[in-house]
């Protein structure tokens, strides 16, 4: 089916320019000299970005780690005030433990900003 093109509707098997395509891009673009120019060019945006990524991945679990230490807090003094109440005392006195020993856990994580 003819799709566009020239008017003379002459055509070329498809894998003459495509071969073509690929010799003229190995004798120009994949030469020693040239690859290792890429490399060059490419290794310190790489590094820039691989730094940005792990930076971006280090507040995001800082943020979730505050972010849970803040609902435990919450739970913690809803358990003191169910004790206060005078609710059952050893199963809240349990529960206000491991949430307290939870939040021991979550230590507030330092990002070292100048790597």
């Amino acid at each position: 089916m003819y799709r566009g093109g020239c008017s003379n509707r002459l055509t070329i098997r498809r894998d003459r320019p495509e071969d073509q395509l690929l010799e003229a891009f190995e004798k120009k673009v994949l030469r020693p000299d040239m690859a290792a120019y890429l490399a060059t060019r490419f290794e310190p945006q790489l590094r820039a970005r691989i730094k940005q990524m792990t930076s971006q991945n280090s507040h995001s679990a800082k943020a979730g780690m505050e972010k849970r230490r803040d609902e435990l807090r919450v739970q913690a003094k809803r358990i003191s005030a169910a004790i206060g109440l005078g609710g059952s005392l050893d199963s809240l006195v349990a529960q206000l433990t491991v949430v307290e020993s939870e939040i021991k856990t979550l230590k507030p994580v330092k990002l070292n900003s100048g790597n």
